[in-house]
């Protein structure tokens, strides 16, 4: 095995239902000063909104809100936010809400504290502007997928070029992040399947990615198992606290995993399908990843049949290609069942489109990652099968 390390973990994580009572305990380290919490406008106005005020009046700081976040945040949103920060002057930042206010969170953060436009820490800049400090803030999840909450990346849309750029550091990383899953019951089933078929895309290509670290394979794994057993389930009962607290610890396990591993051309595909039409980040991703996984199978096969093993699958007797085929079918399966279609419908691909929709996946910063290189050519023809 070659040498590797990794200095990519969450920092504290308080998990189980609950666990948003334990706020104002963790927010006491920066009583008598202001803090600012990011968030949509839906979830301001939501039950876990008010009670975060509250945890924050109880430990002695005053609560600013900034809650223009959009889903997939543009860079212009993203400023926004850094003038917030810069007008409150807080100590704290708090981030409550799926993974678009905590990606803006980190994102406004990284230009308050080292200056520039978003773009600078584009990882895909041959030049990127060095991320040195960071205000220390607490991630709150309510849905059960991104995994911003634990990890060092922050995904931001560019508003001119219509693509979606990712920018990761360590000083990332929440200083706390309080995952309780009473705030994922209120989730529609369509926004459960998708979330969840982000985090299952996020374990699955952190299990395989050309770069994996032992021991966030080993997260993906419990992840998939998790994700695999659970998912359905909160899809079918969205108050089955079981299945969300389950799901939840699924999305948190493969949000670390990817933080060690990072994830492939699943994502990089994804990534353009979101900025090009519009889809939902995971219902992308799980519109995608079947088809990602079938190519893949001629280069990570055994990793294949790990994952048809974790989902139960049937193996025994199998060669690789045979359960690593499995492996695709369980994944397929299990998409279907919370119903993620296999095809995207009522949208046109032109040869243009496609033609843009290739060159910037192959620019995207996970495509290298991924265990089996592909061609233009390949990527053209993964698209064609999905639109």
């Amino acid at each position: 095995m070659p040498v590797s390390s990794t200095n990519i973990w969450p920092r504290r994580v308080v998990f189980g239902a609950g666990a948003l009572d334990n706020l104002a305990k963790e927010l006491g380290r920066w009583a008598g000063g202001n803090a600012l919490l990011i968030t949509d406008q839906r979830m301001a106005a939501s039950d876990g909104a008010a009670r975060v005020k509250a945890a924050a009046k109880e430990a002695g700081l005053t609560l600013h809100v900034f809650d223009q976040v959009e889903e997939n945040p543009s860079d212009k949103t993203v400023h926004l936010a850094a003038e917030a920060i810069l007008d409150t002057g807080p100590a704290v930042l708090v981030g409550l809400g799926g993974g678009s206010p905590l990606d803006c969170a980190k994102a406004a953060n990284i230009i308050v504290c080292n200056g520039g436009r978003i773009q600078d820490y584009d990882l895909t800049n041959p030049s990127k502007a060095k991320i040195g400090k960071a205000l220390p803030w607490v991630s709150i999840p309510t849905t059960a997928g991104t995994g911003s909450e634990v990890c060092p990346v922050t995904v931001v849309t560019d508003s001119r070029r219509h693509v979606k750029f990712s920018i990761s550091s360590p000083r990332l990383i929440a200083e706390v992040c309080i995952a309780d899953p009473d705030l994922t019951v209120t989730m529609p089933p369509d926004l459960t399947a998708w979330t969840g078929a982000d985090a299952l895309t996020h374990a699955v290509e952190a299990y395989y990615s050309r770069v994996a670290f032992p021991v966030g394979s080993a997260l993906a794994l419990e992840s998939i198992r998790l994700i695999g057993k659970y998912l359905p389930m909160a899809v079918r009962n969205g108050t089955d606290m079981e299945a969300r607290e389950q799901m939840l610890m699924g999305s948190l396990l493969a949000g670390i995993a990817f933080a060690q591993n990072a994830l492939g051309l699943a994502h990089a595909m994804a990534h353009q399908l979101t900025s090009e039409f519009g889809l939902q980040h995971g219902l992308a991703n799980g519109i995608v990843l079947p088809l990602v996984m079938e190519f893949n199978a001629r280069g990570a096969p055994q990793k294949l049949a790990a994952v048809a093993q974790a989902l139960g699958a049937p193996t025994s007797g199998l060669g690789d290609a045979e359960v690593a085929n499995k492996g695709i079918e369980a994944v397929q399966a299990l998409l279907a069942s919370i119903g993620i279609p296999s095809r995207i419908e009522g949208v046109t691909l032109t040869e243009s489109v496609k033609e843009r929709l290739v060159a910037q996946a192959m620019g995207d910063t996970l495509f290298g990652l991924n265990p089996v290189k592909a061609t233009a050519s390949e990527i053209s023809e993964l698209y064609n099968r999905v639109i």
